[in-house]
């Protein structure tokens, strides 16, 4: 954010964000801008706990208005055709997303205690809300997961047995292989919360 460069925090006032404001949704769009202040905002917040500033200018500011995302469900052929174009490690990934709502992250740090086959349950621990859930695990998914290597803690790892950082390389390539338009990771919760 050069716009601000040199400036001290009690300087920065709500009329000098606008005008960056202004001034970059001539480059990238509205959404784009909104992230920018955000994160000027996150900024002033530590910097307020660190006693460096004493108010935060970028609470005055008003956003741009965001349209809502589209909500996209997968049918069941082309569930079908996503998992047969997905590399072998994002499989049980991709199925467990399916039939549990997981988020992508809770998935990811997934460890094998959380895992209760007699009982049928995954335990979430520490999902976005902070509170500690279970989830039902159905046939497809217990089928899915029980072959699945123990390398490690974690019931999706690397070969050598650490945490996966990101998939979003193997689901893309996964997306693209399947021939299915407009998919999103997020879009198979939607379709298990259908």
């Amino acid at each position: 954010m050069t716009h601000f460069q040199g400036k001290l925090l009690v300087r920065i006032t709500p009329k000098m964000i606008e005008d960056y404001k202004a001034a970059r949704t001539r480059c990238v769009k509205g959404s784009t801008v909104n992230r920018e202040l955000a994160c000027l905002k996150h900024m002033f917040t530590m910097a307020i706990k660190w006693g460096r500033a004493f108010g935060n200018p970028v609470k005055e500011v008003k956003l741009f208005r965001e349209p809502k995302g589209s909500l996209r469900v997968l049918s069941p052929e082309e569930e079908g055709k996503l998992l047969l174009a997905a590399s072998p490690h994002l499989r049980p990934i991709i199925v467990t997303a399916l039939n549990t709502g997981m988020r992508r992250g809770e998935i990811l740090c997934l460890t094998w205690d959380k895992v209760d086959f007699r009982g049928t349950v995954i335990t979430v621990e520490y999902s976005k809300s902070g509170e500690m859930r279970q989830i039902p695990m159905n046939l497809a998914l217990t089928e899915t997961l029980k072959p699945v290597k123990r390398i490690s803690r974690y019931v999706f790892s690397k070969p050598d047995g650490s945490m996966y950082g990101d998939i979003k390389t193997a689901y893309h390539a996964a997306v693209r292989r399947s021939g299915i338009a407009h998919i999103r990771y997020h879009d198979l919760r939607h379709t298990f919360a259908s």
